[in-house]
């Protein structure tokens, strides 16, 4: 059986020359999960208006404990942490500014006085 992975592993790397090289599926580092689940609630906090503020919080508080086990287990997903924290943090901006102008319209338009009389 080694024989024949060592055979098409050969194979492979004739294929592939000076390109990157191909890992068997046993060889691939897992993606942490909870680095995932920041990406996920970055991206819904742009999306989603008002709630998006505490999904930003949400995937910034996954993105620093994911970055804190990718740390000890050695798993990739660092590209997801840091992916996750930038659009979270642009999702927690973005719903702010959003919610300062809806009260600067209503109050604007609650204070203007409408008798036209």
């Amino acid at each position: 059986m080694s024989t024949q992975k060592n055979e098409s592993f050969a194979f492979i790397n004739r294929i592939y020359k000076g390109r990157k090289k191909v890992a068997y599926m046993s060889e691939i580092k897992q993606s942490n999960s909870k680095a995932i689940v920041a990406l996920i609630m970055g991206v819904l906090s742009l999306l989603i208006p008002f709630i998006g503020i505490i999904l930003g919080i949400l995937g910034l508080i996954f993105a620093s404990k994911s970055k804190q086990e990718i740390k000890l287990t050695g798993e990739s997903g660092n590209g997801l942490v840091t992916a996750g924290k930038v659009c979270s943090i642009i999702g927690i901006i973005l719903n702010v500014i959003v919610i300062l102008i809806f009260l600067v319209f209503f109050y604007f338009a609650v204070s203007t006085d409408i008798t036209t009389f």
